[in-house]
């Protein structure tokens, strides 16, 4: 890997910085500015700094601030409109920072700024919890925690952002900080659904809840002339369902799914995707009041 290039701004960038740098021409520089996706400026960073740990944190952020760099910070970089790889920034690249670890007794869940969801679930399924996450297992737990976090278990346990019970991180000019309810309270606040650009998030710590290991999940799929009635009655069914029944809905056109008739492939349908989080032997008294909605061309709820 090259470790500087005349021509770039950030020549002198800080020889006590542990991790990887990536400089535009490095080896490796294309693939590190990559995001899930593939929405990144056309002019790439000016260099991606890929932290190990708060300390490198810490380092890339008093180097910016001091010279007034313009900063993009990249966790799972899973965001659609590829903001974490900004053209001629300087990137605080947080996915190596992953680390995760869970206690039982408290159901405190403490994960780094790169974990996944999918990581984040494995790693507390271990113990019969769950923090209440997105929807798509390679999404970063950061950006979707500090921007709401909707997923299947909101109605039960709220967004992903009402789950926090602290934050460690570093602010701008490079302080290592603590927000929770006690101290700094404010900043938890905000890093809460107040705004961005406080600092970095490089540890968040979590209040797990008991769930699983089974839930009753699946598709109940229909005609797209059904959608309009379908939809109208959606309103007033969750408003008496039990907490414990997530619903996502889409329409979209049918899969070549073998449990669907072929005249459906291809043909635009409405796609109900409900999660129930209890008791399993009660969940037919719960979904088939949604499949009861229409005359579905499938019904795909199983125990997963």
């Amino acid at each position: 890997m090259s470790t500087a290039h005349t021509s770039n701004p950030h020549v002198d960038f800080p020889a006590d910085f542990r991790g990887a740098v990536f400089r535009p021409g490095d080896d490796g520089y294309d693939e590190a500015r990559a995001v899930y996706n593939g929405r990144a400026a056309d002019s790439g960073p000016a260099l991606i700094a890929r932290c190990t740990d708060e300390e490198d944190v810490v380092t890339v952020l008093r180097y910016a601030s001091a010279r007034d760099i313009p900063v993009a910070v990249r966790g799972g970089g899973h965001m659609s409109d590829g903001l974490a790889m900004p053209g001629g920034a300087l990137v605080v690249d947080l996915s190596g920072m992953r680390a995760i670890s869970v206690d039982p007794k408290t159901r405190v869940v403490r994960a780094q700024p790169g974990v996944l969801l999918g990581e984040l679930d494995a790693a507390t399924q271990q113990h019969g919890l769950v923090v209440p996450a997105g929807t798509v297992t390679t999404t970063g737990v950061a950006g979707l925690t500090l921007g709401g976090g909707i997923g299947h278990l909101m109605r039960r346990f709220g967004a992903t952002v009402d789950n926090p019970l602290a934050c460690e991180m570093v602010t701008v000019d490079g302080r290592r900080v603590r927000a929770d309810e006690k101290e700094n309270p404010e900043l938890f606040w905000a890093l809460r659904g107040g705004g961005g650009n406080f600092g970095v998030v490089t540890s968040f710590e979590f209040q797990a809840h008991p769930l699983g290991p089974d839930v009753v999940s699946g598709q109940i799929i229909f005609p797209r002339d059904q959608a309009a009635s379908i939809l109208a009655k959606i309103p007033g069914h969750m408003a008496d369902a039990p907490r414990e029944l997530g619903l996502l809905i889409a329409i979209t056109d049918a899969p070549p799914l073998p449990a669907l008739p072929k005249e459906a492939h291809g043909r635009p349908v409405l796609v109900l995707v409900p999660v129930y989080s209890g008791d399993p032997e009660t969940a037919d008294k719960v979904i088939e009041p949604l499949a009861a909605l229409g005359h579905p061309v499938a019904h795909l709820v199983s125990r997963n």
